[in-house]
């Protein structure tokens, strides 16, 4: 499939919103590596596009580079604090990381901004049940029984949230 130019063939009349069709097209076809070095050459060309870095921190993402794709997150957060997106990206860099905790209140930004984002609902789920089994994990080394109760009782509770 041709997607477009490599990133040696970007010069200084680029169409950055061909540059980022490009890109999303190469990321849309497993090519993250390339779409990462795509989306580098377009950040040299607009610092200031905050979906340069919000695609990129995908790649990085779906390149298992979560500390990279925090940063790009963070800084497309920085650009356009109003985008959900780069909140979402933000959680799915911190989820990676095993911070579900600040992954879940990423997840709970990009829902204040996007009530019907699915995604982040699903993902915002996934980070409760992601913090309670790391403390079943914990409770279970102390408290045998008694942690198993309390991570069923947990469990119980935020299922009923989610389907009650």
């Amino acid at each position: 499939m041709d997607c477009g130019p490599t990133a040696s063939d970007l010069g200084d009349d680029v169409d950055l919103s061909q540059v980022n069709r490009w890109c999303q097209c190469d990321s849309a076809v497993g090519q993250y590596a390339q779409a990462v070095t795509m989306f580098t050459e377009a950040i040299k060309c607009d610092p200031k596009d905050y979906r340069f870095f919000g695609n990129r921190s995908y790649c990085y993402s779906c390149l298992d580079q979560f500390p990279q794709a925090l940063a790009d997150a963070e800084r497309s957060i920085q650009l356009a604090p109003d985008w959900p997106k780069g909140y979402f990206r933000k959680g799915i860099a911190l989820m990676g990381m095993k911070r579900y905790s600040e992954a879940e209140k990423a997840m709970e930004k990009v829902l204040r901004l996007d009530k019907d984002c699915e995604e982040a609902v699903t993902d915002l789920f996934n980070c409760k049940v992601l913090q309670l089994m790391v403390m079943h994990s914990k409770l279970s080394l102390g408290f045998g029984f008694v942690g198993n109760r309390i991570l069923y009782i947990c469990l119980f509770l935020c299922l009923g949230a989610r389907f009650g």
